[in-house]
């Protein structure tokens, strides 16, 4: 079993890894996850917020609500 008890992650975890690596170093990554609900993408996310702290970077998390759906950037 992967880290945080991810199965079948590797992959995609070690492209997380390389993106915090590379925050480290001043170079930007975008990563997006997506899926159906229930596939693990937060499990994904709280995998790399576990990594982050211990890896000199602060994490900054951000949520959309529902009311912010009828405008462009909200």
């Amino acid at each position: 079993m992967a880290a945080g008890g991810l199965v079948e992650r590797d992959r995609e975890l070690t492209v997380l890894r390389d993106a915090m690596r590379a925050a480290r170093h001043g170079e930007g990554r975008l990563i997006v996850i997506e899926g159906p609900p229930g596939i693990g993408k937060s499990a994904l996310l709280g995998a790399l917020l576990e990594r982050a702290g211990p890896a000199g970077l602060r994490p900054l998390r951000g949520r959309g609500e529902p009311l912010e759906q009828r405008f462009a950037y909200g």
